[in-house]
């Protein structure tokens, strides 16, 4: 039944337009035999005449009245040409007498696959990237949202330092815009171009600066061989910024002297076990990988040497000669040894930002003083041991590219 209504519809609306088509056809014949008639007749008449109207000899009544019937075959042509009827009768294929009607349905039904097949994916797409820019944007605009809460850095960007505050197109606030991104959305480096100008940044030298400096971070990262990955970008954006000492280069120090501070927030108060809290500082001011691995032993539940298994409730003895000219032995549990431990590590992360903060406290502008040279090498000391416990941990050994600390005169 449905093909006898649609077969019906066609007949009604196609049967007066070919009607038409053929009546136009028609006419416009003949009223071009009447004027190319014409035309001979009156071939030698003066003035052109045989370019006036009327009938030609032999035409009759032919002619008259139908000098725009080439127009009306035009215009059913197109009404032809156009109807969502026809192209329902061609499959589908709009305008069909188009000289080009079989390459554009192909074209758009190509089109329209491959659109049916991205559109989910696009959509996830623009929401993650609104995810990225907002992530930026609330970093930027929060100015101790990478707080360390330690020395006189007690957030981020909240005072002047030597690379100024982390306003709008400033190298502090781009590292901020590019670490939330990164942190806090869970993007990456290549979307810290639009977290920037959603940011309000209009500078280009900025936005580059700031982009390449936090490339290098992550593309130097892996060759620095440390344990902790807080710790290899810290080293990283240093190595950086000695070889280019840029606002954008210190404020990714800055970024990820704080990124490890983070790492190691503290909360190891040794100071209700003195025996402990000196134990610890005895390490810390005479550290050697033999005091160290008699620390992780005992934290692993092992004797000091390594010897044997402490046991359950078990305890093991340390015996240093202190700084003092004194020789004391100490008893830890794994849970004590541990705490130590972790003293330390939270002692590296803090001292980094106390020595960051003499950088960072310089007089602006100027990075290439005697009074810079000698911050930024206490800056680089402190990171250099901080990297040596961390090769302890994991067990490795120092190499000839690992970075080295600074002269002593440097100081």
């Amino acid at each position: 039944m449905s093909v006898l209504f649609f077969v019906t519809i066609l007949q009604l609306l196609f049967i007066p337009l070919l009607k038409k088509l053929n009546g136009n056809l028609k006419s416009s014949s003949e009223w071009f035999t009447n004027r190319s008639a014409l035309m001979v007749q009156n071939a030698g008449a003066r003035g052109g005449s045989g370019s006036g109207g009327g009938t030609a000899l032999g035409m009759g009544h032919a002619g008259v009245g139908h000098s725009m019937g080439a127009l009306g075959v035009l215009a059913a042509a197109s009404t032809l040409n156009n109807s969502p009827i026809t192209e329902l009768l061609f499959f589908g294929r709009s305008r069909p007498l188009s000289h080009d009607a079989k390459r554009r349905k192909r074209v758009e039904d190509k089109q329209r696959g491959a659109w049916d097949e991205v559109a989910i994916e696009w959509a996830d797409s623009y929401q993650n990237i609104r995810q990225f820019h907002n992530a930026g944007v609330r970093a930027f605009r929060d100015r101790d949202h990478f707080a360390a809460n330690v020395g006189e850095i007690v957030g981020h960007r909240n005072r002047n330092s030597v690379i100024g505050r982390g306003g709008r197109n400033s190298a502090r606030g781009a590292a901020a815009v590019i670490e939330g991104v990164i942190e806090d959305g869970g993007g990456s480096i290549d979307r810290a171009r639009g977290a920037l100008l959603a940011a309000g940044y209009t500078d280009e030298r900025v936005i580059g600066a700031a982009i390449a400096a936090r490339k290098h971070v992550d593309s130097y990262t892996e060759d620095e061989p440390f344990e902790l990955k807080q710790l290899s970008m810290f080293m990283a954006s240093l190595r950086n910024f000695q070889d280019n000492r840029t606002a954008a280069n210190l404020a990714e120090v800055e970024i990820s002297a704080l990124r490890f501070r983070r790492a190691h927030p503290g909360g190891v108060d040794l100071r209700d076990t003195p025996d402990h809290l000196a134990l610890a500082q005895e390490y810390w001011g005479r550290p050697t990988a033999e005091r160290w691995k008699e620390l992780r032993n005992i934290a692993d539940g092992y004797h000091p040497d390594g010897s044997g298994s402490l046991g359950v409730n078990g305890t093991g003895s340390i015996t240093w000669d202190y700084e003092d000219g004194s020789n004391r032995s100490v008893s830890l549990t794994p849970m004590e040894a541990q705490r130590i431990t972790t003293w330390v590590g939270n002692e590296h992360a803090m001292r980094t930002i106390v020595s960051l903060d003499d950088v960072m406290g310089l007089p602006a502008g100027e990075l290439h003083t005697d009074q810079a040279n000698r911050a930024i090498a206490r800056l680089r000391r402190t990171g250099v041991r901080a990297t040596r416990d961390d090769i302890r941990a994991a067990g490795l050994h120092q190499s000839p590219w690992h970075p080295a600390p600074p002269r002593d005169s440097s100081l």
